[in-house]
């Protein structure tokens, strides 16, 4: 009952935060850049409470992203302890790649992810070395080759 309820809970902030991250940058990268204010490669907790709070700054901007009236400086808690899988205190690009993708829609296909290594490392070569598990390939799809995808397209 408890651990689905937050499991559920953590669904939807992660899909929130999607949609925050969707109307304020055209990719996952540039969003990360916009937030990243210290250009430190890491998003910190008061950054993140920074892009809440101009958020809610506009009382018609933070009623439209369900944010009005909520405590800015839990909210970027929550969504730091969501996105932040290693627990450093800072969430990292791959990080946020990983978790974002949890609440996004699948919808690569088999031939934008041939394309991309054909454009990468030549064709009928994907720059792996060996068979991969479904975990470990969406991993490398997040950290090394700095793709936006869901895990149910790795699967």
């Amino acid at each position: 009952g408890r651990r689905l309820d937050a499991v559920v809970e953590q669904f939807f902030a992660l899909n929130r935060f999607r949609q925050i991250m969707e109307r304020h940058a055209p990719s996952l990268r540039a969003f990360f850049s916009f937030v990243d204010l210290n250009d430190s490669k890491g998003l910190e907790v008061s950054e993140i409470k920074h892009l809440l709070k101009s958020l809610t700054a506009a009382n018609d901007r933070g009623a439209s992203y369900g944010l009005a009236g909520l405590d800015v400086v839990r909210l970027s808690e929550v969504f730091l302890s969501i996105l932040d899988i290693d627990k450093n205190h800072l969430v990292d690009l791959w990080e946020l790649q990983r978790q974002i993708a949890l609440a996004a829609p699948p919808g690569a296909s088999l031939v934008e992810l041939v394309s991309h290594f054909e454009m990468k490392y030549g064709h009928g070569r994907v720059g792996a070395v060996d068979i991969m598990e479904c975990r470990q390939l969406f991993n490398r799809f997040c950290q090394v080759e700095s793709m936006d995808l869901s895990p149910e397209d790795t699967a």
